[in-house]
């Protein structure tokens, strides 16, 4: 009679099953509409961001071609108007706003 040897191998899988956290993942912040206007010395801007937090702070500046900075304010929340009453000299301007790392600018001109 012959023996007959029989090795049976196990074989052990693991599976890992990672779920991602969908509210978790933040979107980058941008800024989807930033309109800037003047008239007469009246300068309205107007902003629409996405972001995952609308608490973010907005920083408005608004400075001279030679750059100084002539009216500067923070806002908050996902989209805005803001009208500045000032006694802005004619001239050109350039209104920018910053959220996180992202800005952007705009040219004004008051006559």
């Amino acid at each position: 009679m012959k023996n007959i040897l029989i090795v049976a191998a196990l074989m052990i899988v693991s599976l890992t099953s990672v779920k991602a956290n969908v509210n978790s993942l933040t979107q980058p912040t941008s800024v989807e509409h930033f309109q800037a206007e003047a008239n007469e010395n009246i300068i309205t801007l107007t902003w629409e961001i996405t972001s995952a937090d609308s608490t973010e702070e907005v920083v408005i500046n608004i400075t001279n071609l030679e750059g100084t900075v002539v009216y500067e304010t923070t806002s908050k929340g996902y989209a805005s108007t803001l009208a500045l009453d000032g006694k802005a000299e004619a001239g050109v301007y350039m209104a920018q706003i910053s959220i996180g790392n992202v800005q952007k600018t705009k040219r004004l001109v008051i006559r």
